[in-house]
């Protein structure tokens, strides 16, 4: 119902304690681009994990996009 998109990654197969394979974010990248494309606005907000994924995985993403 909004013009705008916020994904929030808390990790993939453990909330909080593990990060996203490439294929993973590859899925949310062509749904990203296809926001966009529409002209949607997308935010997207990867939670810290005790690992340490997200910073990686944002970078990924972003790479992707």
């Amino acid at each position: 119902t909004a013009d705008f998109t916020y994904i929030r990654f808390h990790g993939s197969l453990a909330m909080y304690a593990s990060g996203y394979l490439k294929p993973e974010l590859e899925g949310y990248a062509e749904i990203i681009k296809a926001k966009l494309k529409k002209g949607n606005d997308v935010f997207c907000y990867f939670n810290n994990d005790i690992f340490g994924h997200a910073i990686k995985n944002a970078r990924e993403l972003g790479a992707l996009i």
